[in-house]
């Protein structure tokens, strides 16, 4: 297994991601500003080291950025529409993150990513996914309880007005969707 690079070693995920972060923001920053900057969250670095470190940083914020755009589109995209198809649309983000970090594995270029970290993925995009299948239930029940209030309010009201209870079944049956 080949050995972890310094900056992975020095920092979790989540701390890469925030100085990615910095970096993305702060894209003029030297390599020597970049270095007193990881010397202050504690990692001694040569100058390459740390040059190394600020590229490697760069890139990861850059596919942040290319994600972040991505989902931004595919939300855009999938406005207004069936929960089925946000769902599809995260099972085929879930395959390419797998299917990218399987190429990793090949390539011999997966340090960083472990196949704990894709199990993990999966049962959050499960959790995620029955957690917006309970959600579109219960919205979907909270508009059927009120469209037969609706219509048996509607057909009340036709039966106080003086129509038939043939009328006031027609209304109640039109206003529940029916012909």
């Amino acid at each position: 297994m080949p050995r972890r690079a310094l900056i992975d070693r020095h920092f979790s995920a989540e701390e890469q991601a925030s100085i990615a972060a910095f970096l993305d923001a702060n894209p003029t920053i030297s390599v020597d500003d970049f270095r007193a900057l990881l010397r202050e969250r504690g990692a001694e670095l040569s100058r390459s080291t740390a040059h190394a470190a600020k590229r490697k940083l760069e890139a990861m914020g850059g596919r942040l950025r290319e994600s972040r755009r991505m989902m931004d589109a595919i939300a855009t995209d999938l406005e207004g529409e069936d929960e089925s198809r946000r769902h599809r649309a995260l099972l085929e983000i879930a395959r390419t993150l797998c299917f990218e970090f399987q190429q990793a594995l090949l390539d011999g270029d997966a340090s960083t990513l472990k196949a704990g970290d894709l199990a993990h993925l999966g049962r959050s995009l499960k959790d995620l996914m029955q957690a917006a299948r309970l959600d579109q239930d219960y919205a979907a029940r909270l508009v059927e309880q009120a469209t037969k209030r609706a219509a048996q309010a509607a057909g009340q009201q036709a039966r106080k007005l003086g129509l038939s209870e043939e009328g006031a079944a027609s209304i109640r049956a039109f206003v529940e969707g029916g012909a």
